[in-house]
């Protein structure tokens, strides 16, 4: 079967692969494509094709109770943009929360729709990105992406890393031991509770002298006449 739109060749039938249990990546689809796809559960779509290249209208998409992600992204050496490629992932992980399953394409189902299909799994699969294209080369041989969409999943994984990095203090943390804070005493008539309130360092060029008089200021200890007594967690200055 060959298809024809505004003078772009499709020599290639409609294809796709499961990759996850509510995820289908492959080509573009065709009209008539759309029913046979609400019949394996698919409740939304993500399109990346160009409008000159896309075959199937939205409307008929929401005619039949699918919604429809159009991401226009240009074909061969491109990749969708941060923004989009977010969209995109938590369209997936939205609608395979309710049981819905998302079918991801492009032209050929190679590049494009596989940099969401990875990124996907690099954010809700906790998959490494090249552990990620190798599970998904399994299930769909020919997909194959230019140099630019490997980039952007790695940027993509590089940035949901830096987020969900554990704290780690700095070599400049400083430790605010008992003798430290003999004389810094509460009110007597202050009936809250005692909380140690530290403010976190700003600007770590500032001087050490400073950064302790911040956190100083910042002590509370309340309840007690008497001097602090106990030992105290590691704090960092301000």
């Amino acid at each position: 079967m060959v298809g024809r739109s505004r003078s772009v060749n499709f020599f290639f039938f409609f294809s796709f692969h499961l990759v996850t249990q509510f995820l289908l990546l492959g080509a573009v689809p065709f009209p008539k494509d759309v029913p046979r796809l609400k019949q394996l559960g698919v409740g939304g779509v993500i399109t990346l094709n160009e409008p000159y290249e896309t075959l199937v209208p939205s409307s008929l998409y929401h005619a039949h109770g699918i919604d429809h992600l159009v991401i226009p992204t240009r074909d061969y050496l491109f990749a969708p943009s941060f923004v989009d490629i977010r969209r995109a992932v938590d369209f997936i992980h939205s609608n395979s929360c309710a049981g819905k399953t998302t079918y991801v394409h492009c032209k050929a189902g190679r590049g494009r729709s596989t940099t969401i299909v990875l990124c996907y799994l690099v954010e809700y699969k906790h998959m490494a990105p090249a552990a990620a294209l190798e599970y998904v080369r399994c299930r769909r041989p020919r997909v194959l992406l230019a140099p630019s969409q490997w980039k952007a999943v790695q940027e993509f994984s590089q940035r949901k890393l830096a987020i969900t990095a554990p704290y780690s203090p700095s070599v400049d943390a400083v430790l605010i031991t008992k003798a430290d804070l003999e004389g810094y005493h509460g009110t007597c008539d202050d009936t809250t509770s005692k909380v140690l309130a530290v403010v976190p360092r700003i600007v770590s060029t500032r001087p050490m002298m400073a950064r302790l008089s911040c956190l100083f200021a910042s002590l509370k200890v309340s309840g007690v006449c008497g001097p602090v007594t106990g030992r105290l967690p590691e704090a960092r200055a301000c």
